[in-house]
């Protein structure tokens, strides 16, 4: 396996990270950052999520700026409710358009085949992974935090996939956006044990330093999927870009990931 960056990308006044193998597979998608949003104080930039107490009339302006900027309309967007689960559901069951996402299925992932339809995942530490079956005509998006790993929400999603799309692992482009680094990502031992030793390195007395992106890009190649691009900053170190849990607490806004279905 050979993992590749993503890179960044300026549109319309935004900042987002895409995938060379996912663009040049032609599989519309994209990763945001926190730049080019309407959102103040601690939301302050492009916040995505309407769970955590922001102004909602602000986070519609920033979903709409995502859309404008990225082609598609705000009612074609799919998202779920995230319990931190390894449940994947069908897009068109999904939530549609700009509402609360807490209305949506009680899921972490979604898969989709249909023309023009937007999946959303967000996080704001959490890794989320976008992947498309060849020429994108499926393709998934799935929220990573560790309870979802530890649930396999990964190898569930690529199975999923892989049904509905009638195509093996190898075949699929993976994407993983930022998250939190290891070295920020400081758990217990009740979190480190549903991981292996080699995403785990002892920290100060019974804490564990997690390493989540290396745990999903593990599980990726042990699923046989092997074109992966991933993102290498940390959202809790990079405050200028990315929104973190771990580094504001509850009121911190949420970056999307997000995977078209070409028309």
């Amino acid at each position: 396996m050979t993992v590749q960056a993503l890179r960044a990308e300026a549109r319309a006044g935004l900042l987002f990270l895409v995938s060379p193998a996912l663009a040049e597979a032609g599989v519309p998608h994209a990763f945001t950052t926190r730049l080019g949003g309407v959102s103040c104080g601690s939301f302050a930039g492009l916040n995505l999520g309407r769970a955590t107490g922001d102004d909602p009339r602000h986070v519609t302006l920033n979903r709409a700026r995502v859309a404008a900027a990225l082609g598609f309309c705000l009612p074609d967007v799919r998202a779920v409710a995230q319990v931190h689960g390894a449940e994947v559901v069908d897009g068109d069951v999904a939530l549609a358009g700009d509402a609360d996402e807490r209305e949506g299925p009680a899921a972490d992932g979604l898969v989709s085949g249909t023309p023009g339809t937007w999946l959303s995942v967000r996080g704001a530490d959490c890794p989320l992974l976008l992947l498309a079956a060849p020429g994108g005509r499926r393709v998934a998006a799935l929220h990573c935090g560790w309870r979802g790993q530890a649930a396999g929400i990964i190898a569930t999603g690529v199975g999923r996939l892989c049904a509905t799309a009638g195509c093996a692992p190898g075949e699929l482009s993976a994407a993983l956006g930022p998250g939190i680094g290891a070295v920020a990502y400081e758990v217990g031992p009740e979190v480190a044990r549903h991981f292996d030793s080699a995403h785990v390195r002892p920290g100060r007395d019974d804490r564990h330093h997690l390493d989540l992106h290396g745990a999903a890009i593990a599980e990726l190649a042990r699923l046989g999927v092997w074109r992966v691009d991933a993102a290498a900053s940390c959202t809790a170190g990079a405050s200028s870009l990315y929104y973190s849990h771990r580094r504001d607490g509850a009121r911190s806004g949420r970056q999307w990931g997000l995977i078209g279905v070409p028309r």
